[in-house]
């Protein structure tokens, strides 16, 4: 019989990413004058569409790092208001059918609007562009007055879910989700996130913005009259800029020795792995096992989950009389509170990326990765969490391991050799969860603590699996030398 001992630790490399590139822009279509005083406010291209069966669609975009931030056909939803209130614009938009004309107020505003943002073409990244309603209707600005245009992205994040957490659809098999509730003078959508979704809010530039104020008034518009018909004719459209509202965790993971990662030289055939019992069975499959029949012995990462807070408010629209109203910060996440006032709080997990070009972009599980001895190995995609001064985690990992000893087999040549698929928990669920400090871990580097739209990186170092071998010495008798005596 033989035991082993598993050894992890996590290495506090939290490589600070500045995601400049959370500030996503969505630009409108040229203005199209109708009739000299209705504007179209084209919102450009349709795309795939996330279906019911997706998870979560990941991140949004890139880091500035990789260069590579993009949207991709994400539904965005959009509202159009009158200047300074939570009024919804209106403009009368007429639809013949036969004779006769149909008011079609859905065509003519933005009210909890799909909308779909452009996708990349040929490797190029587009993280501004053109967007349109899902619908392909076209909106039309109000003869008189200006408007505010507000947006948000949820993903599946605001679906009701019933009394055992699953999500609800109707009978046409879509997604029920939460309505935006009025709350005075804001607006807010309830959600509730499971690590795969990104929340963002869109909010149009206005006069303080860098650089939008001389592009503006060159074109003979007032700060009063963004975002109108007028400032339209003249070729002034709304940008909507979608800033990231949750923190992106990514980690990636180095095997301390190379026995304990790629580099293991041991090639386990398949067709010698058994699994140890049903709770720990693993698909041979999910180790990554190679074109010729065969898996790796080294540690495999399964899944990785961070305990953060999951439940909460998006607001993302509100006026000036808004309560708690302090610029675009009030476009804000407040996460709900138990009855003693603590943050409801759940396991959120790491899924691989997902294919972002499939029609269903479905998030996946993160099947058997292995690290490597001599540089990190990204693992999975990323959590998106609430920005947390710290995070619990648990790592589950495997590793094939001999079922028997060495010397057992050697002692009976006729058994064959076989492995064992050890499923390892760290740390175990019986024992405190692993806390990463991130924030303390960042203010060593002088930077400031976890925010909304920062992606960090979590290095993990990992041993493997180690052999017990017990080896025993028998000492020798002393000779402690005689000892006479006479029996008289």
């Amino acid at each position: 019989m033989t035991t082993g001992k598993y050894f992890l630790y996590a290495i506090a490399t939290l490589s600070v990413v500045a995601c400049s590139n959370n500030e996503d822009n969505l630009y409108t279509t040229d203005p199209v004058v109708i009739g000299g005083e209705k504007i179209e406010l084209g919102i450009s291209s349709a795309s795939d569409v996330v279906s019911v069966s997706s998870k979560g669609t990941g991140t949004v975009g890139d880091t500035e790092e990789s260069g590579k931030n993009s949207w991709n056909g994400e539904i965005i939803r959009v509202y159009m208001f009158n200047k300074g209130t939570l009024v919804p614009s209106f403009v009368s938009a007429w639809t013949a059918v036969g004779s006769e004309l149909i008011d079609d107020s859905d065509a003519s505003t933005f009210y909890n609007t799909e909308v779909v943002t452009p996708k990349p073409t040929d490797d190029t990244p587009v993280a501004t562009g053109l967007a349109r309603r899902k619908d392909n209707k076209v909106c039309y600005y109000p003869l008189r007055g200006a408007s505010d245009f507000w947006g948000y992205y949820l993903d599946d994040a605001d679906v009701v879910r019933d009394a055992d957490g699953n999500k609800t659809v109707d009978e046409e098999g879509r997604f029920v989700r939460n309505a935006p509730v009025v709350d005075g003078e804001q607006m807010y959508v309830p959600f509730q996130i499971d690590g795969t979704q990104d929340i963002l809010t869109g909010q149009t530039l206005e006069k303080d913005d860098a650089g939008n104020t001389d592009f503006y008034t060159s074109k003979g518009v007032e700060a009063s009259e963004l975002y109108s018909a007028k400032a339209a004719r003249h070729g002034v459209q709304p940008t909507l800029k979608f800033r990231h509202k949750l923190a992106r965790l990514t980690f990636t993971a180095r095997a301390v020795h190379p026995e304990d990662g790629v580099n293991n030289t041991e090639e386990i055939p398949v067709k010698i792995v058994t699994a140890s019992d049903e709770v720990h069975k693993l698909a041979v499959a999910d180790a990554g096992g190679n074109e010729d029949g065969s898996v790796n012995g080294g540690v495999y990462f399964d899944s990785i989950y961070v305990y953060s807070k999951n439940k909460g408010k998006l607001y993302f629209a509100y006026t000036d009389k808004a309560e708690l109203h302090n610029g675009r910060n009030n476009q804000r996440i407040e996460w709900d509170v138990d009855a003693n006032g603590n943050a409801v709080k759940g396991w959120l997990k790491l899924f691989a990326k997902p294919d972002k070009d499939a029609v269903n972009q479905n998030t996946v599980k993160m099947a058997g990765v292995q690290p490597n001895d001599v540089e990190p190995t990204r693992l999975g995609d990323a959590i998106l969490v609430a920005p947390q001064d710290d995070y619990e985690f648990r790592v589950v990992m495997h590793q094939y391991v001999k079922q028997f000893s060495d010397e057992y087999y050697k002692q009976n040549p006729n058994i064959r050799v076989r492995y064992t698929a050890r499923k390892i928990v760290y740390p175990a669920f019986d024992n405190a969860p692993y806390a990463i400090p991130l924030a303390e871990e960042l203010a060593k580097k002088g930077v400031e603590s976890v925010v909304g739209g920062t992606s960090y990186n979590i290095e993990l170092g990992v041993a493997g699996l180690k052999m017990v071998v017990l080896e025993t010495t028998l000492e020798p008798w002393i000779e402690g030398g005689d000892i006479e005596r006479n029996l008289e």
